[in-house]
């Protein structure tokens, strides 16, 4: 394969759990991420994941913690984006100058403060 990437989402969802069973028999084996469908894929193909992952089910633990992953880096800017949307809608202007003096920020806050910036320009 010529795939740089790889992705899947859950076979089944928290609250439709009657379903597991029709669904697991639908989507497995065909449809599961594995290490043997990873193989076929370039060296440099990554595979992304929304999380949470069911190990065993849409992909095996092999690929989520293979070198080729990268679920958790997607995961960490999920968050990152996540907060600045919060930040943008529920922070005020005079907090949002205050917290920009303070010198508790970590590397992502002088980043999610600029876009905060201009989406409200």
């Amino acid at each position: 394969g010529n795939a740089d990437f790889l992705t899947c989402d859950a076979f089944t969802w928290y609250g439709f759990e009657e379903e597991t069973k029709e669904r697991l028999s639908v989507f497995m084996p065909k449809y599961q991420v594995n290490y043997a469908m990873l193989k076929k894929a370039p060296v440099h193909c990554r595979f992304l994941h929304c999380l949470p992952a069911n190990r065993g089910e849409e992909v095996t633990s092999q690929v989520v913690d293979c070198d080729q992953s990268i679920v958790f880096d997607q995961a960490e800017n999920r968050l990152h984006t996540e907060l600045a949307l919060c930040a943008a809608f529920l922070v005020d202007e005079r907090s949002l100058a205050r917290y920009a003096r303070s010198n508790h920020k970590n590397t992502y806050d002088d980043q999610i403060i600029g876009i905060i910036k201009e989406l409200r320009a």
